[in-house]
């Protein structure tokens, strides 16, 4: 069953993954507010791309469109989610309302948020999931939020020989 998304610090996060995209982050953003998407080099993050997610952010009233997502993304939901906004997909509305909880929390403070939450999977078993979110710029325009979720962490080595539930169907 889906846990709710904790919040927890870059310090707690045991994603090397998400770690990475911070570590990244931080080095784009250099001493401006936010890092410039543009100056994301794909070549830089391509064993992080299958589970990253580009979210453009509508900021009144708030809502988070999905532009692009990884074919790891893809592989957790059981469906695409670009073309989507976050706040239509209902079948899972606990996430959905944690989702745009924390989309809003960093797209308001200007820095990453993380979080770990806990996901069923399709033999009964439950895998661990953390998440950033981090906001950009876009053709500087502050419009924009990277996300990457990494359900591999820590010893979820069940997950070879299963998969997580989707949380939405197509």
């Amino acid at each position: 069953m889906f846990s709710g998304i904790q919040p927890i610090s870059l310090a707690e996060l045991r994603s090397w993954r998400v770690r990475r995209l911070a570590e990244y982050w931080e080095i784009k953003r250099g001493a401006a507010v936010l890092p410039a998407r543009e100056d994301f080099e794909l070549g830089d993050l391509t064993a992080l791309l299958p589970y990253m997610l580009v979210a453009a952010i509508e900021a009144d009233p708030f809502r988070v469109f999905y532009r692009l997502d990884g074919t790891k993304i893809v592989e957790m939901n059981g469906v695409e989610l670009h073309g989507r906004y976050l706040d239509e997909l209902h079948e899972q509305s606990a996430w959905v309302e944690e989702g745009m909880r924390i989309y809003r929390q960093a797209w308001e403070s200007c820095e990453p948020v993380f979080g770990a939450y806990t996901w069923p999977t399709q033999l009964n078993a439950v895998c661990h999931v953390e998440v950033g979110i981090f906001p950009v710029t876009f053709r500087g325009a502050r419009c924009q939020c990277l996300a990457l979720e990494d359900w591999e962490v820590g010893d979820d080595s069940h997950l070879r020989h299963d998969r997580p539930q989707p949380f939405i169907s197509a």
